[in-house]
């Protein structure tokens, strides 16, 4: 039997070759990727290099001197890019009310000084570490390169609109207003900030601005505008108006049925006096006005007219009768109103009053002793309620019933008279002017006609005990009681 076996090994040889052809190619491959990043790192270390000996003598990337781009300028195209900049440099200033007005570099002699500044700081820069700047800003803030001619600047700051006459107001502090009569009110007229600027200080921002030539300042912005002191908002004064209005908010109705008197803000407001530091009520002015409503209002101390019951018209003095306004109180209890800012309607405070309001406050009901007559009428609502003859005052004595219009101060039971020379017991006892009064003399048998000539009272009015209980049952405290002759 015949085996063919060279067909196997040659194919066996050719695979072998084969593979061993792959390996070639594959390590001629890794080869020259390894020759080409070879090359690319040297090429990059070699570039790196180039630019680091470029910022030996450059900015690095990313560099910015007083916010302007510096980056890889040399320090001469640096310098150059300066004194292009302040050959054509404008300083734009803003002030309040949209004034506006400018400085130009020619104007002040405006020109670049290099001191080496920006040399030193390519100096203190690492060549072979620029590449940092790639990721990293550097920001250099560099004073003083520039000088200027000072009395060339202020000469034209002199002329700067702001600085003009015609330009400046005053700032003006925020005040109280007078009082409203509209809103019945005070209140706060806010501050005037003004025009008026802080010489010195406007120097300093100006000065400041052009070492940094900076395009553009704003005054108002730099605090460069005086202030007034007080402000809308200023604590005192605010306290100041909530007091004022405290004060006119109060509201008194005096009240004398008939008529009224109303005290409001707008009398208040003319008692108050006020300066920036505090604020006071004219006590003055204020008692003036309880004077001039007591003169107005009160009616004790005043003579009155009369009508008798005969139908004579007399004019009578007061002898203790009517209104009397205390005016001592009454300041009192209206300069608390006034603090307190009250409202509210009421009388005035009495130190005496009468038994009837208005000017004829003795009314229609009263008693009415016709001296001359000696005899005695009680009115009520008009009408008479009670008559009866009495005793007067002895006339020869000189204990004569002085005539006028009095008001019964009280009356009491079972009193007992007391003078210099006699202690007499009474029932009843109405006394309406001192020590003289109504009251009943169960010692007379006899009343009326002249007996009170030579056979009177000490002062006082002698009735029958009948008719004095009687009026002691209807007469009230403060009811008025005429005499007349």
């Amino acid at each position: 039997m015949f085996i063919n076996r060279g067909k196997k090994v040659d194919k066996n040889n050719k695979e072998r070759q084969e593979s061993y052809t792959v390996k070639d190619e594959s390590k001629t491959v890794i080869k020259k990727a390894v020759s080409i990043i070879g090359l690319l790192f040297i090429s990059t270390i070699f570039i790196y290099f180039l630019f680091s000996l470029y910022f030996i003598n450059h900015l690095y990337f990313n560099t910015t001197i007083n916010n302007d781009n510096f980056q890889i300028l040399s320090a001469e195209k640096a310098d150059n890019l300066v004194r292009d900049k302040i050959s054509n440099y404008k300083l734009t200033i803003i002030g309040r009310n949209k004034t506006q007005d400018s400085i130009h570099g020619s104007e002040i002699e405006l020109s670049y000084i290099s001191d080496g500044t920006i040399d030193k700081i390519i100096k203190s820069q690492n060549p072979f570490l620029w590449g940092k700047s790639l990721i990293h800003k550097y920001d250099y803030v560099v004073p003083h390169l520039v000088e200027f001619n000072e009395n060339s600047l202020q000469l034209k700051k002199n002329q700067l609109i702001f600085f003009q006459p015609e330009s400046i107001i005053l700032p003006v502090d925020a005040y109280i207003s007078e009082y409203n009569h509209d809103t019945k009110q005070y209140e706060i007229v806010k501050e005037n900030s003004g025009t008026k600027l802080d010489t010195k200080e406007t120097d300093q921002i100006i000065k400041q601005a052009i070492y940094q030539l900076e395009k553009e300042v704003s005054l108002e912005d730099r605090n460069c505008y005086l202030e007034p002191d007080i402000k809308y908002n200023d604590k005192t004064l605010l306290q100041t108006v909530q007091k004022l209005n405290q004060y006119v908010k109060t509201e008194i109705i005096y009240d004398f049925v008939v008529e009224q008197e109303i005290l409001d803000g707008k009398q208040i407001s003319e008692w108050i006096t006020q300066d920036k530091k505090q604020v006071s009520l004219d006590t003055d002015r204020i008692k003036e006005y309880i004077k001039q409503i007591s003169k107005k209002y009160n009616t004790y101390g005043r003579n009155r007219e009369f009508v008798t019951t005969s139908g004579n018209i007399l004019e009578l003095p007061s002898g203790g009768y009517g209104w009397l306004i205390n005016q001592e109180e009454e300041f009192t209890q209206l300069m608390q109103e006034i603090n307190n800012g009250s409202v509210v309607k009421r009388e005035p405070v009495y130190s005496v009053r009468a038994f009837t309001r208005g000017k004829n406050d003795i009314g229609t009901t009263y008693v009415e002793i016709d001296l001359g007559k000696q005899h005695l009428y009680f009115y009520q609502e008009g009408k008479i309620a009670l008559e009866a003859d009495f005793v007067s005052g002895n006339m020869v004595k000189g204990f004569a019933t002085p005539p006028g219009v009095f008001g019964i101060t009280y009356k009491a039971r079972n009193a007992t008279l007391r003078g210099e020379d006699y202690a007499t017991p009474v029932s009843y006892w109405m006394p309406f002017n001192g020590n003289i009064g109504l009251h009943d003399a169960t010692w007379r048998r006899q009343f009326g006609k002249d007996i009170y000539q030579n056979n009177g009272s000490h002062g006082c009015i002698n009735l029958p005990k009948e008719k004095a209980a009687q009026l002691y049952d209807i007469v009230e405290q403060g009811m008025p009681v005429i005499c007349y002759y």
